[in-house]
């Protein structure tokens, strides 16, 4: 099953600094696998092309960018299999095209933690290209979009929900307690 994360920033070039720097977790020279661009141009910059938007939003509207992480097992996506990193990556796509459209974003695929495991960072703007508005407070939800993170992944691969211990509860059960 796999982890999820979201948070909200107002600082948006923070944001976009932070993935698309070169050196990896892991010491490895390449951060991102996969860079996949949406409602964007990937022959300009992402900076210039998103503050064009974000400066249509009201001006008290502050926050920029919703930061989501989803992570995989290994048993879920292969790091060492390009077929996987791809299949990732069209899976984050598959969020922000069905959960946020109008919006723009930008899907990067990483192995590059301490663990490899295959993950999304995916960073979508908190501006509509369609009327300037913010995301709805469902769009921001934790538990909304682990469940729509859950829901795509199945159609991309088997679920891993982990092994039951001693006590019969997996991993990620103990956590949510």
């Amino acid at each position: 099953m796999p982890y999820s994360r979201v948070t909200r920033t107002a600082f948006g070039i923070e944001a976009l600094k932070y993935v698309l720097k070169n050196q990896g977790h892991n010491g490895a020279k390449r951060r991102n696998e996969i860079i996949t661009p949406i409602n964007m141009s990937a022959k300009k910059s992402y900076y210039t092309q998103l503050q064009k938007v974000w400066k249509k939003a009201r001006i008290n509207h502050t926050i920029q960018i919703i930061r989501v992480i989803q992570s995989f097992s290994k048993k879920e996506f292969d790091p060492n299999n390009p077929a996987d990193l791809q299949k990732a990556n069209e899976l984050g796509q598959e969020l922000v095209d069905t959960y946020y459209p109008d919006r723009q974003a930008l899907v990067c695929t990483q192995i590059d933690g301490k663990g490899g495991y295959v993950h999304n960072h995916i960073l979508i703007s908190d501006v509509s290209l369609k009327d300037n508005k913010g995301c709805t407070n469902e769009q921001y939800h934790y538990m909304t979009i682990r469940k729509w993170t859950d829901e795509i992944a199945s159609h991309y691969t088997v679920l891993d929900y982990g092994e039951k211990s001693n006590d019969g509860k997996t991993h990620y059960e103990k956590k949510l307690e």
